[in-house]
């Protein structure tokens, strides 16, 4: 962790201070700049370039958008949604190429065609749930699920 500190702070997405304790060593605090918040905002929206990614890079992505605001979880959940469907056509594509060829390759691809299905049916599901949240707590019940992109 504190390596990764480390790197934040040299391409100045934090600042960090010392912090004196009276009965303890100094402690160092950090601060996210400008920029940091920046990349910050820009991670956040943007999806995971590969479907390994979504296990644990987009569920932290998706419990920071959760705590910003039902807009920008929405925004993150359709990028997704568009990643996902990208992933899909590709590996359809592949299968057609495979053809009955090779049964154990065509295979995987079909379990990798159902991964990325049960992907698309949860995010649709989190899409859904974001919505109700945002309806059933006061939030604006007008959300447009297709307008995310901005």
């Amino acid at each position: 962790l504190y390596a990764l500190l480390g790197k934040l702070e040299e391409a100045g997405y934090i600042t960090s201070t010392l912090q004196p304790q009276e009965t303890r060593p100094a402690r160092r605090v950090f601060q996210m700049t400008t920029a940091g918040q920046a990349a910050f905002q820009n991670w956040l929206t943007s999806a995971v370039p590969r479907p390994r990614q979504m296990r644990q890079e987009f569920q932290a992505k998706l419990y920071f958008a959760r705590l910003a605001s039902p807009e920008i979880c929405l925004r993150l959940i359709y990028r997704q949604s568009l990643a996902c469907q990208g992933w899909l056509q590709s590996y359809q594509r592949l299968l057609a190429e495979i053809g009955d060829e090779n049964a154990y390759a065509e295979l995987l691809v079909q379990y990798r065609l159902g991964q990325i299905q049960a992907m698309l049916d949860w995010l649709d599901a989190c899409q859904a749930e974001v919505v109700q949240q945002s309806s059933g707590s006061g939030g604006d019940s007008q959300l447009d699920p297709s307008n995310r992109s901005a």
